[in-house]
C-alpha cells in the first residue's frame, strides 16, 4: 500500500471518529473502524489490515498522534480560517486538513508535499464539478503552512 493510499485509510477513518462522535476509542474498536475504511464494502477478511502491517502501525499511529493533538491541530485551523469556522467545514474537508495540518507538525515532509496530496485527496472525495472545495482546501492549508513557517 502506498503513501497515497494510507493517506485515504486514516481520512475515511478520521472522518468515522468524528462523524459519530467516538470520544475514546479501545483498540478493537479503532482496529474495526480502521478496517472498514480499508475496505467499506467489508466483503472480505482476507483483505483486512493485521495489527502486524506495517502500515496498519503506521495508520493507527497517526490516527492516534491526530486525536492526542486534535486540540492544538483545530486551533491552528481555527487561526488560520477567515470568515468561517472549523465547525462549518464538512466532515470529510475536516479529515484531510486534520491530517496535513498533523503530518505539517510531526513529519519531515515538505509542505508542498503535503498540501498536494491533501489537494488531490479533496479532489477524489469533496470536490464538486465546480472544483472550488480543493481550492477552498489548498489556500487554507498554505495559510497555515506559512503561519507555521512564522512561528518557528
Amino acid at each position: 500500500m502506498n503513501r497515497h493510499a494510507c493517506r485515504i485509510v486514516i481520512v475515511r477513518t478520521l472522518y468515522e471518529i468524528d462523524i459519530r462522535k467516538y470520544e475514546n476509542l479501545d483498540n478493537e474498536l479503532l482496529h474495526n473502524i480502521i478496517n472498514f475504511a480499508f475496505d467499506p464494502t467489508n466483503e472480505s477478511s482476507e483483505v483486512a489490515l493485521k495489527e502486524e502491517d506495517e502500515n496498519y502501525q503506521e495508520i493507527k499511529n497517526t490516527i492516534v498522534g491526530i486525536m492526542e493533538k486534535q486540540t492544538e491541530i483545530d486551533k491552528i485551523i481555527h487561526n488560520s480560517l477567515d470568515k468561517y469556522t472549523i465547525d462549518r467545514l464538512n466532515f470529510v474537508d475536516r479529515s484531510i486538513i486534520r491530517l496535513a495540518v498533523y503530518e505539517m507538525l510531526n513529519t519531515n515532509l515538505a509542505s508542498g508535499i503535503i498540501i498536494n496530496e491533501a489537494v488531490e485527496i479533496s479532489k477524489e472525495y469533496t470536490n464538486l464539478d465546480d472544483g472550488l472545495q480543493s481550492k477552498f482546501n489548498n489556500k487554507l492549508l498554505d495559510k497555515i503552512s506559512k503561519d507555521l513557517r512564522n512561528d518557528k
